[in-house]
């Protein structure tokens, strides 16, 4: 069964294959994830996400890396979303203080059990979530994406976001 999702580009139809570029530098050096950058988009990749994990999670540092990995996408208008794999409030942070935004990473945790015992996390994650959506650049549905776990990750559509 396809699960089929839009920021900035569809993902997940049949007969297609996405994947995400990660340019990750030891020391967030932005020349270092420019240049990963651009040798994984002259592989094809990326097109899926550029997603980063940055070392330091703050404000600053996530405002430079989404400089970074934005001043390349929209160099060359290149259809994809970016997105920097830190903690949610630090990129919502980012993006309200001016940093370019796509997708909005959180991880959740990969088990029903868990979930339930940070059900309160999960549903102000969600309100955030909707508030970064106005925010973000992606004129798609999706602007969140889920790690859960150990598993794969998902993006999620947020208007069928569990409420309460």
């Amino acid at each position: 069964m396809p699960v089929i999702k839009k920021a900035n580009t569809t993902i997940g139809l049949p007969g297609t294959f996405s994947c995400r570029l990660q340019p990750n530098d030891t020391r967030d050096d932005v020349q270092s994830i420019a240049a990963q950058i651009y040798e994984g988009l002259s592989f094809g990749a990326g097109d899926a996400v550029i997603g980063v994990n940055p070392v330091t999670d703050d404000v600053e540092n996530l405002s430079r890396v989404l400089d970074t990995v934005y001043g390349v996408i929209d160099k060359f208008n290149i259809p994809t979303q970016g997105c920097v794999l830190a903690h949610v409030t630090t990129q919502i942070e980012a993006i309200r203080r001016g940093a370019p935004g796509g997708l909005i990473f959180q991880s959740i945790c990969g088990s029903e059990k868990g979930l339930k015992s940070s059900a309160s996390s999960w549903r102000c994650s969600m309100k955030r979530g909707r508030w970064g959506r106005s925010l973000t650049a992606s004129p798609g549905r999706t602007v969140f994406t889920l790690k859960p776990g150990r598993a794969r990750r998902f993006p999620l559509a947020l208007t069928s976001a569990p409420t309460r």
